[in-house]
């Protein structure tokens, strides 16, 4: 009997794998990759834009990521009010 622990609310719940979860998974990796959103529409069998928000999850990774590099965007921007040569983002 297979399955992974899925936190739903203040419960947790057996969750078996199904194909569906692998459509969330393989939409959520292809978001990691940074496959643009028409490559993933097609991929995926999409014909609506709005089933990428349904399947793909931001991650931590993700958020990190974004976090990281607005960091970059703000400290070059910082050095160039500052009059110092941009450093490489």
């Amino acid at each position: 009997m297979g399955g992974t622990t899925h936190h739903n609310g203040s419960k947790h719940e057996r969750v078996t794998p199904s194909l569906h979860h692998a459509s969330h998974t393989a939409a959520t990796v292809l978001l990691l990759l940074g496959v643009p959103d028409r490559t993933v529409m097609a991929i995926m069998g999409w014909s609506n834009s709005a089933m990428a928000g349904r399947y793909q999850h931001v991650t931590d990774v993700i958020r990190r990521d974004v976090a990281r590099r607005l960091d970059g965007l703000l400290c070059a921007a910082e050095d160039l009010a500052e009059g110092d040569p941009p450093a490489s983002i």
